[in-house]
């Protein structure tokens, strides 16, 4: 009797979607999300008015509006029923409050800007999980446009870059444009960091190395999952490429982060009783690393590349160990205690919304030291949003992970889902790694990336049935 009304509820909510959703035919154009997805592997923006006007901020402003012009039309709001919706709303809250905070605190006039503009962007990035959500496209259709919106255009990113390193490198016969080899005022050009592909001439490489970490997961997945040796190989080998690419632009919070992804990925990977199995294999191919890390620091000729591992890796001199001065250990913990000082100024509600980087000096000793945030998402967001923030950052965390574990029940028996559910959750595990060494959960890129792939596994569980589920549940306003 009990599986009879499950199966009766099944189907209901099935033709309830059915009818919502209203499955246009295979024409139905996604240009939209293509788009968007390929804006946020690039760089478009212009100066206006003394503002930075970015295209992927346009597109998403637009989207938005599409999304909620019928509600404003006819004076009604429809909220579906979904167990993301209300950790996201609530952080999107939270983060116009500390935009409120820092316009009523007395900064200076480029603070408050600084703090409205980005406070905007980054629930303009929140905002399109409900774009995706809520397209009207199937879900099958949703995932092949993002998908290969990612790989066909970094093919184009990833050209891009061989093309500058072999111009830096002098082995390049020909030149190359100038919008390609030009820097913008005050970006970091050190060596490795001249790769920027089309972010064109953008003040950082983590952006960059962070999409291009997004890009090399995706494509070890797939060879992951090919059965044709020739599509296997294939993606072996671009991945070799682009991971050769990212160690090449030096950022090592990318470059742990996506191994640290492809780890937790094969932990997750197979069935339970497998699981110690998978971790000791885990636990001998990273042992082999180190082995061959520290072979290469004292083998290797000395240059910028190995230098860079040696600040970061501890090691031994004469019995002792030794950790270089230039470390990111020794500077994320004088940014991580300023971050707690702030914290513990104003506990509730933080200094406010991009307020680190003003008041920062004023607990740091080296005046010729410009910090911008605490190098740690986790800590920036308890020094600018407070206890509120904290706990609304902790929610919406611990609510995407229990989705994504009950979602992976929903789509294992489909080979194209399980791939993009992996590949989600390794993307929010590279995204929770370096959100320990970097502030990336104030980055509208990478925010927007996460929320486009994440709506997308939302459509795919949606149309899978899921009875357990409450989204097909609305509410008029």
């Amino acid at each position: 009797m009990m599986s009879g009304q499950i199966s009766r509820r099944a189907l209901a909510v099935l033709q309830t979607e059915k009818r919502h959703i209203s499955v246009p035919k295979k024409r139905y154009v996604t240009w939209s999300l293509g788009l968007f997805t390929m804006l946020l592997f690039c760089q478009l923006w212009g100066d206006v008015a003394g503002f930075t006007v970015r295209a992927e901020d346009v597109l998403a402003l637009v989207l938005l509006g599409v999304l909620l012009l019928p509600a404003l039309l006819t004076g009604k709001l429809r909220y579906y029923r979904h167990p993301l919706n209300i950790p996201l709303l609530l952080w999107a809250g939270v983060l116009l409050l500390g935009v409120a905070v820092t316009l009523l605190s007395p900064f200076d006039g480029v603070t408050k800007k600084d703090a409205l503009i980005n406070g905007v962007r980054l629930v303009l990035a929140v905002g399109i999980f409900f774009v995706v959500q809520h397209h009207p496209a199937p879900a099958n259709v949703k995932l092949k446009t993002v998908l290969w919106a990612v790989l066909g255009f970094s093919l184009l990113t990833t050209a891009t870059a061989v093309l500058q390193m072999g111009y830096w490198d002098g082995w390049l016969p020909f030149q190359l444009p100038s919008v390609l080899t030009t820097f913008k005022e005050g970006a970091n050009n050190a060596k490795g960091r001249e790769l920027f592909a089309l972010y064109l001439g953008d003040t950082g490489s983590h952006i960059w190395s962070g999409a291009l970490a997004m890009q090399a997961l995706l494509v070890w997945l797939m060879g992951s999952y090919a059965k044709r040796p020739g599509r296997k190989w294939a993606a072996w080998l671009c991945f070799g490429l682009l991971t050769f690419i990212l160690i090449r632009i030096s950022v090592r919070n990318s470059i742990l982060g996506l191994f640290v992804a492809m780890i937790g990925l094969g932990i997750l990977r197979g069935q339970t009783r497998y699981l110690l199995k998978r971790i000791l294999r885990l636990v001998a191919v990273v042992s082999v690393t180190v082995v061959l890390l520290y072979t290469l620091l004292y083998v290797a000729p000395d240059n910028y590349f190995i230098d860079r591992i040696r600040q970061a890796v501890p090691r031994f001199e004469n019995s002792e160990l030794v950790i270089d001065r230039r470390s990111n250990v020794f500077g994320r913990f004088d940014y991580w205690g300023i971050a707690l000082k702030l914290f513990a100024s104003a506990p509730l509600t933080g200094r406010g919304f991009y307020s680190y980087q003003a008041l920062a000096p004023d607990f740091y000793d080296y005046p010729n030291i410009h910090l911008v945030h605490a190098h740690n998402s986790y800590f920036q967001t308890l020094a600018e949003l407070g206890i509120i923030g904290g706990i609304a950052m902790g929610w919406l965390m611990l609510s995407i992970l229990r989705y994504l574990m009950r979602a992976r029940r929903v789509l294992k028996q489909h080979k194209l889902s399980r791939l993009w559910w992996e590949f989600v959750i390794g993307s929010f595990i590279f995204m929770a790694f370096s959100m320990v060494f970097s502030n990336t959960l104030w980055s509208p890129n990478y925010v927007a990336f996460r929320m486009i792939i994440l709506g997308t596994l939302t459509s795919l569980v949606r149309e899978n049935v899921a009875p357990s589920e409450t989204w097909t549940k609305h509410t008029t306003i």
